[in-house]
């Protein structure tokens, strides 16, 4: 999720690093603050992501207790300090004024002078997982939260807008924020609830259709685990899957049993967001 934020608009992408610490920390100069300007003697700001996202600049940092006498001085020379985690928070920043694109030209960052910020609002963490830049994003109000049609809109901080429609489908735009992010098909009636993502409308469509194919198919070859292979051969969409890795807190790279996936997906209240793709899975294990 994080990626996709980051990459949302470009034009910004570049000056983040200038634009967000200089402003936030310390006046206005022509090279990014570095990290040790900003640490203190034993605590450390770490600076780990920076992204944009409906008109607000985000940055993350991980702060930690350094410690110099946990163990030897012969280990501490070598490996450094104990470091352990005290604290996690993003930092979202409403920068205002007039960004000069023309002068950032060949990344000398002299456009980002003539901004200023505006306001700031900084969300605790408890870690770096799942949904955090979300859940962060509508808990300082940037976002607004919506949970109708969850199953198209994967997370309340997506809206959607009306495409198209069919006898059989409709078709909606998804955005965060103003930034478009992909169209959503949803089926009518009895697959009202089975949906597919796609950047583009006519792929999104396709795959809708293949997946309810498939979801139709009761002779599929059995699998014994749930990876993500066996969901692209159902049919399941890559945002899909994606989402729901972050809703459960499983990882795609790893391979589960079944049982083990319908308790992730209850434990974390998505069993019905999910629906579908829990129903077929389960008729496709044996």
């Amino acid at each position: 999720m994080t990626t996709a934020l980051k990459t949302e608009n470009n034009k910004f992408q570049s000056t983040i690093n200038n634009a967000l610490l200089t402003a936030l920390f310390g006046g206005y100069a022509s090279k990014p603050v570095t990290i040790n300007e900003l640490a203190s003697n034993t605590l450390t700001q770490v600076q780990h992501d920076y992204g944009y996202v409906s008109g607000y600049f985000w940055s993350t940092r991980t702060q930690t207790h350094d410690d110099w006498h946990a163990y030897s001085k012969q280990y501490h020379a070598r490996y450094g300090p104990k470091r352990t985690v005290v604290g996690r928070s993003v930092t979202f920043a409403k920068l205002t004024g007039k960004f000069d694109e023309a002068r950032h030209v060949g990344g000398n960052g002299l456009g980002i002078r003539q901004l200023e910020v505006s306001e700031t609002i900084t969300i605790e963490l408890d870690s770096f997982r799942g949904n955090w830049l979300l859940d962060a994003a509508i808990k300082a109000g940037i976002l607004q939260s919506n949970e109708t049609l969850m199953n198209a809109r994967l997370h309340a901080a997506y809206t959607l807008e009306s495409y198209k429609e069919t006898d059989t489908i409709n078709v909606y735009k998804r955005y965060l924020g103003d930034i478009f992010v992909d169209y959503v098909v949803t089926g009518k009636g009895k697959f009202k609830a089975m949906t597919y993502h796609h950047k583009h409308s006519v792929p999104a469509v396709e795959g809708w259709r293949k997946k309810l194919e498939r979801y139709k198919n009761d002779n599929l070859e059995k699998s014994k685990l749930v990876t993500v292979k066996l969901a692209k051969k159902l049919g399941f969409c890559n945002e899909g899957i994606k989402q729901f890795a972050r809703d459960t807190g499983l990882n795609t790279q790893f391979a589960y049993e079944l049982q083990t996936v319908l308790g992730a997906a209850i434990a974390a209240g998505v069993d019905k967001k999910y629906q579908y793709e829990l129903d077929q899975l389960a008729r496709n294990i044996g």
